[in-house]
């Protein structure tokens, strides 16, 4: 399709779409977050750099600085005060015109205020933080006259969301119609930024993103006030809404892109990336490592994709839990084939990070003792629930079993740890699930 079509013919972006995503719980689509955090911090940067400009301007409207002006300017830089000369325009350049901020700013007219800051030859990337910030300004009264007292911040209801919306939309469109072209985020985005994202895709499929990416986030807002207020319901609800949005979201983007482009783009946009840059964060690896446990961590997300991985699970599902996050987890071994996997888990899993933590006080069991003691506590545990799930089995039969299965777990971890470390490790707190404990009325010690 070419990049100019009507939203009508992007699947979310049309209202049958839109409504099939407002009826669910929707996380922040794809990036837009990080994007938006970017705008906003250039905004700043922008903001001041034009004041120190202005001020810098004002000191060209004299030939030579005053003793006053030329100690400030010595305090500001750490330069002695130019010589009188220095001040003059070089023979044959062109003449300096000072800018000041009442030549450029025409009071409430900003179509004139742009147009004076393009004619004093302000680059569109400071024009267009200053234009944004001063049309914010306008807009802070109606933003907090809409805005949910702070301790409610999180939980606005649907109609606050609903009016910061609009004030959103009304307050974008402001801006398109004063800058124009100069609002395309490819003429916005700065080079480390563009590659991080986008690679080298060229500016028309950039734009096309951020506008499938704009309208999804609008969906986005409009369904947040109506997630569930119980937590566990609403970690699924919004792992599962996550997922649901991501794909309807990679749908529209390949309306745009390439089978190539879309998948270079995940590797750098998509939630996945997100969890497996995350997880990376204090591990050096190469490109072609993190590509490849990008892959493993694909695989993992779409095994995973329809178990309840938060609350109250039964056994079996528990069990292919465990089952797909070992296979992961040795997979990553094999990329990470060095001590780098044990600091990857510690980073990544919180069973690991806990047990390891526990662990400390005695130095002779080796990370990978700490990992398959991981394997052989989650493998035991499970084995349990198992045991007290079924009901079919009479009760002092389930006890003599748990006291048979913890038997032979606490032999493999005296082979796993030697015996004494082993009971040591019994007396501390993780280590109290491998202590056998006789049935309750079986006159046992």
């Amino acid at each position: 399709m070419e990049l100019g079509a009507s939203d009508a013919t992007l699947g979310l972006r049309s209202n049958a779409s839109r409504s099939s995503i407002v009826g669910h719980t929707v996380v922040k689509p794809l990036t837009i977050l990080l994007f938006a955090l970017s705008l906003a911090g250039n905004a700043t940067l922008g903001y001041f750099y034009f004041l120190a400009l202005k001020d810098d301007l004002k000191t060209v409207e004299s030939s030579a600085p005053s003793a006053a002006g030329a100690s400030a300017l010595e305090e500001r830089t750490g330069r002695g005060a130019p010589s009188p000369d220095a001040t003059k325009p070089a023979e044959g350049s062109a003449t300096l015109s000072p800018a000041t901020w009442q030549s450029i700013n025409p009071g409430d007219d900003l179509a004139a205020m742009v147009a004076n800051l393009r004619a004093a030859g302000f680059p569109p990337k400071v024009i267009r933080t200053m234009v944004e910030q001063m049309v914010q300004d306008r807009f802070d009264k109606r933003y907090a006259a809409v805005a949910p007292p702070y301790w409610k911040r999180w939980s606005p209801t649907q109609e606050q969301v609903a009016a910061r919306q609009r004030l959103d939309e009304e307050r974008s469109k402001i801006v398109e119609n004063l800058l124009g072209d100069d609002t395309r985020p490819s003429v916005n985005l700065g080079t480390a930024d563009r590659e991080a994202r986008y690679g080298s895709l060229p500016d028309e499929k950039i734009d096309a993103i951020a506008q499938i990416e704009r309208d999804y986030e609008q969906v986005g807002r409009e369904a947040r006030a109506g997630r569930a207020k119980n937590m566990m319901d609403r970690m699924n609800e919004t792992r599962e809404q996550q997922a649901l949005m991501e794909q309807q979201g990679f749908a529209d983007l390949a309306t745009v892109l390439t089978p190539e482009e879309l998948d270079e783009f995940k590797l750098r946009n998509s939630s996945t990336a997100s969890r497996t840059m995350n997880r990376l964060q204090s591990i050096d690896v190469t490109e072609a490592e993190y590509e490849a446990l990008y892959r493993e961590q694909q695989s993992y997300d779409e095994s995973t994709a329809n178990l309840k991985m938060v609350g109250e699970i039964d056994a079996e599902t528990w069990a292919k839990q465990n089952a797909a996050t070992d296979a992961f987890n040795d997979q990553v071994k094999a990329v990470l084939n060095d001590d780098r996997f044990y600091q990857y888990l510690e980073a990544s899993d919180f069973r690991y990070a806990h047990l390891s933590k526990t662990l400390k006080a005695f130095p002779s069991v080796t990370p990978d003792a700490t990992y398959q003691l991981l394997k052989l506590q989650q493998e035991t545990q499970i084995a349990v629930s198992r045991l007290y799930e079924n009901k079919a089995i009479p009760q002092a039969q389930r006890d003599a079993q748990r006291v048979e299965l913890l038997t032979a777990a606490s032999g493999k971890l005296d082979t796993l740890l030697g015996r004494e470390t082993a009971a040591a490790f019994k007396k501390e707190g993780p280590g109290r699930m491998f202590v056998i404990t006789p049935p309750a009325g079986s006159g046992g010690d």
